[in-house]
Order: C-alpha cells, then sequence, then structure tokens
C-alpha cells in the first residue's frame, strides 16, 4: 500500500492533546498526542501516535503506532504496545501490541505479541518469544461485526421471500440467489479455519505460542527453537489435528 505520494485534504504537523479531527484524508508530518480522535478515509502519519489516541481510516499508513487503529487496510513501521483492528494488515517490525484481523502480515516481531486473525498469519522473523498467533475469528470484532451484518440481510430477506412467494413469484429466485450469497459469506468466515495457515519463516524460538480454534475447541502448541513449515487444521475421521504438530483433540 502507498498512500505517501497522494494528495491529501488536509496536512498539518501535529494533532495535539484533545484534538478531535474529521476529513476525508489526512497527513500528519509529525506526532498525534494523547485524546485525540481522527476520522478520515486516507490517513498518513510520519510520526508517533500516543497510546491514548484512537484513528478510524479505511486506508492508514503510520510509522511507529502505539495507539488504536480501526481501519480496512493498514501499513506500519513499528508497533510499539499499539492496537490495530483490520481487514488486512502490513507491519514491518513489532515491538509489542495486539492485531485483530483477517490477514496479518509481519516481517519482524520481538516479544508480546498477539495477533488473532481469521485467514492467515505471516511471520517473517521471529527475534523474541512469549508471541501469540491465533486463528481465532471469533476474537475479531470486525468479524463479528460482519456476522450481525450478514445476518440481518439473510432475516430481512427471508422476510421478501415469503411476501414474493405470496405474492410475487418473479423475483422468488432473485431473493433466494441473495441469501445463498449471504449464507456464502457467513459460512466462509465461520469455517474459516479450514483454510487458515500460520506460516512462521526462519528459525522460530522457543515458547511462542500458536493457536487454532475450531468451533468451540482450541488446539495449542508452544514452539520449540526449530523450523517449522506452515501450520494449518486437518481432519481425519473423527480428529482435528494442529499440523505439523502432534496436537490433536476429538470432534
Amino acid at each position: 500500500m502507498d498512500i505517501s505520494s497522494q494528495n491529501f485534504e488536509k496536512k498539518q504537523e501535529y494533532l495535539k492533546e484533545n484534538e478531535e479531527l474529521e476529513c476525508i484524508s489526512l497527513h500528519i508530518l509529525h506526532d498525534v498526542e494523547a485524546d485525540t480522535i481522527i476520522e478520515t478515509s486516507q490517513l498518513l502519519i510520519d510520526g508517533t501516535t500516543d497510546i491514548y489516541s484512537s484513528q478510524f481510516s479505511r486506508t492508514a499508513k503510520i510509522n511507529k503506532h502505539r495507539g488504536t487503529l480501526r481501519c480496512h487496510e493498514a501499513e506500519i513501521n513499528i508497533l510499539d504496545g499499539g492496537e490495530v483492528h483490520a481487514t488486512h494488515v502490513h507491519i514491518h517490525n513489532c515491538l509489542s501490541g495486539t492485531i485483530y484481523a483477517q490477514d496479518v502480515i509481519i516481517e519482524s516481531v520481538e516479544e508480546n505479541l498477539t495477533v488473532f486473525a481469521s485467514n492467515s498469519i505471516t511471520v517473517n522473523l521471529i527475534n523474541g518469544s512469549h508471541n501469540t498467533f491465533a486463528i481465532d475469528y471469533k476474537n475479531v470484532p470486525i468479524l463479528n461485526s460482519k456476522l450481525e451484518l450478514i445476518q440481518h440481510d439473510i432475516n430481512r430477506l427471508m422476510n421478501e421471500l415469503e411476501e414474493a412467494k405470496k405474492h410475487n413469484h418473479s423475483i422468488v429466485s432473485k431473493i433466494s440467489a441473495k441469501i445463498e450469497k449471504f449464507e456464502q459469506d457467513k459460512t466462509s468466515i465461520l469455517e474459516s479455519y479450514k483454510i487458515a495457515k500460520i506460516t512462521l519463516n526462519g528459525v522460530v524460538n522457543e515458547n511462542n505460542k500458536v493457536i487454532f480454534t475450531v468451533n468451540n475447541t482450541i488446539l495449542e502448541y508452544l514452539t520449540s527453537q526449530q523450523v517449522y513449515t506452515p501450520f494449518y487444521i486437518s481432519t481425519d475421521n473423527n480428529t482435528i489435528t494442529l499440523q505439523p504438530t502432534t496436537t490433536k483433540t476429538k470432534f
């Protein structure tokens, strides 16, 4: 994601303490201070976000993040104890923090990072330990909100379908097709663990957790110092296995 070369509606040096700012696109040249709120569609911050700051944006590119970011797509140079809620996240260096997303790519990780994702987690270098990498859509708030919206649409369409069957048969198939599409979207989230992967490249240090949640069953593995092929879930008869480990459970 490259938004640094784009023209921004608003550009300013700092976002000072207690300031709230809403605009279409925003470029902050230095730091974002405490108790600030940003609402925008495109966000570029060259400095550091304070731990008590909040950012809401469709796309965001931040140099050093310590606050709370909610967006669709994020690129962060350094995550230093911050919190990220997004669909797609790319972070270059994680010192610590928490990430909730569908897909996460991290270049390097130190310690005390927690990642919850539904589809994929890829880490190219783990320098430390006590990190948690978990596949569990239930711990990704944006996905729970999406499920609620999907269910709302399904319920609405089911009512429309009943009315169409009584009064307008010509649109029954069209409504049924919409319901089927929403059901597929719902299933893709609920069963995301079936195709999800956690890829930890290079030599992985010991005491890093890998977790897959399958329905209400948690499969957890603690790494040793070695190289791993990608982690994923396999099913055989009545057994669920966290590959490439021997961690398994019955279902």
